[in-house]
């Protein structure tokens, strides 16, 4: 498995997820090519989630031991949002489709951002503008929008609530499957899952947004391994 396990946008091609049945599996099914975009949630940071501890990670691994087929290209940076370019190498959500995406890409997810709570910009604008370059790249795509969780309070501030209530409007505009961890409750109790640093989810806080990660991404396979058949 080939995957970027730094934070940096270092994936510009898909890996194939090795797995107990994946030789097997690739005889007989097709492979799901899937492009996650994020920020550092995704990327992963020295307070959790590097390396293979990584929820994309974990989810790549889970899903091969399952014998299922899959390619995951991790697009993801510190910093970087649907407005806020990385603070790594300035790359966007946007430009991570414009530069990963292509027409045998089956599922792109994009989690996050925090990063854009308070960025200059039109966040409506800036979504369309990634949900409508992932459709022309690849028509029969499915995407995913994940608004970006937080954790570093018991409740979140009025800038978020406010960016994730943009994210679900244009997820409904436009048909998409649409999550908010926050509201869902996916880390609930967040002093065991947050890192040192106080913002971002450790190890544990990783494994956990992979079982519901995992879970949104495998409803999704099962539907298109269905519309495959």
């Amino acid at each position: 498995m080939t995957l970027g396990i730094n934070g940096c946008s270092q994936v510009p091609e898909f890996s194939r997820v090795a797995g107990p049945s994946a030789a097997l599996n690739y005889l007989v099914q097709r492979q799901h090519h899937i492009l996650v975009v994020g920020d550092s949630t995704t990327a992963g940071t020295t307070f959790g989630g590097h390396g293979y501890t990584n929820w994309v990670n974990v989810v790549a691994t889970d899903l091969a031991a399952e014998g299922r087929s899959a390619a995951f290209a991790r697009v993801a940076s510190g910093g970087s949002g649907y407005l806020t370019p990385s603070i790594d190498d300035g790359a966007t959500f946007f430009s991570g489709v414009r530069r990963n995406a292509g027409p045998d890409t089956d599922l792109i997810v994009a989690f996050g951002s925090n990063n854009d709570m308070e960025a200059p910009g039109d966040l409506r604008d800036a979504v369309r503008r990634v949900i409508e370059l992932a459709q022309q790249r690849s028509p029969r795509t499915a995407i995913i929008l994940v608004a970006p969780i937080w954790i570093r309070s018991p409740q979140p501030p009025a800038s978020h609530d406010r960016m994730t209530r943009i994210l679900a409007t244009v997820a409904e505009e436009y048909d998409l499957e649409y999550h908010d961890p926050t509201q869902e409750r996916w880390l609930a109790d967040t002093s065991g899952y947050l890192g040192e640093d106080g913002i971002h989810p450790n190890d544990e806080g990783h494994r956990i947004l992979a079982n519901r990660m995992g879970d949104v991404i495998g409803r999704r396979l099962d539907r298109l391994e269905a519309d495959q058949a």
